[in-house]
């Protein structure tokens, strides 16, 4: 046997152990933050984060015998990335850790205890994915953690209880970890902790993802999580289709009145919507791929 292959051990001889968590969450919701807490790495933000699209991977000795490796994942809404191909980024990693054994344990949801999850939102579409992608097999190695509480106002505890009492929210995941993030290294190492004493317990997982894509030769597009980025992608191409329809008589109305601002704007606004369209089209013929 080789010596790379042996295990690597801590001073007092035992095998250091390697556990993956997965960060995910709608962009901006402070997954990034939460990452560098938990490392204490300064020079987190200038090497960590170089493309946007890629899962970066971070890691941290949470003990002498523990080493926490933390996936950082892309937004699901985030402004310079298509869902699809957000969802294919991920779709790719943990496959690919998957058939190289590197199983996940546990999987850490982010969600700012401030945004709305009405019906259509980006961050109700993130969650639905998410659970679609883990399965309900999964929950019990879930945390689900709120953030942004120094914003939250009167209104955060209302919301934590909306949350997780909808059965349509966290209300359906009751097996899962819960958690309020209160941006401190504290904190976040907390959440890792009992994280960590759950999937002791538990042991690793299959992401239903994972399943699917590898034991059923499912087409990325044919996936549960596929099929619930497919759903919002369309509902949202219908309502930017409907909305471009507007736009050129309303071009034309500004500029007869001299408006020629809002002409400008509107006619930005309508390469921006002829963008997005061809955006969502290609996005969508990239999840008709085996991962």
């Amino acid at each position: 046997m080789s010596t790379s292959s042996l295990p690597e051990l801590s001073t007092d001889g035992r095998v250091v152990n390697d556990v993956y968590f997965a960060i995910m969450g709608a962009s901006g919701v402070g997954k990034s933050s939460f990452i560098h807490l938990c490392t204490g790495k300064q020079d987190f933000w200038a090497n960590g984060n170089s493309d946007r699209s890629k899962i970066q991977l971070h890691t941290f000795m949470l003990n002498e015998h523990t080493r926490i490796n933390l996936l950082d994942t892309p937004g699901f809404d985030d402004p310079f990335l298509n869902e699809a191909y957000v969802l294919e980024s991920i779709a790719q990693k943990l496959c690919f850790d998957y058939r190289q054994g590197r199983y996940i344990s546990g999987m850490i949801y982010l969600q700012k205890i401030t945004d709305s999850l009405g019906e259509g939102t980006a961050s109700l579409g993130n969650l639905r994915m998410f659970q679609q992608l883990c399965g309900s097999h999964a929950y019990r190695s879930l945390a689900l953690v709120t953030t942004h509480w120094d914003r939250g106002g009167e209104s955060g505890d209302f919301r934590e209880q909306e949350l997780t009492s909808e059965r349509h929210l966290w209300g359906s995941m009751a097996q899962s970890i819960v958690a309020r993030h209160d941006n401190t290294s504290a904190s976040a190492r907390a959440i890792i902790t009992s994280l960590l004493k759950r999937t002791e317990e538990i042991g690793q997982i299959t992401l239903k993802l994972q399943y699917e894509v590898i034991n059923d030769g499912l087409l990325l597009s044919e996936t549960s999580a596929g099929k619930e980025v497919i759903k919002y992608v369309e509902m949202r191409s219908r309502g930017v289709k409907q909305q471009l329809l507007a736009l050129p008589l309303q071009v034309e109305l500004a500029t007869e009145a001299g408006d020629h601002m809002l002409g400008r704007e509107l006619s930005k606004l309508m390469e921006q919507s002829e963008a997005q369209i061809k955006s969502d089209k290609k996005g969508l013929e990239a999840l008709k791929t085996r991962i």
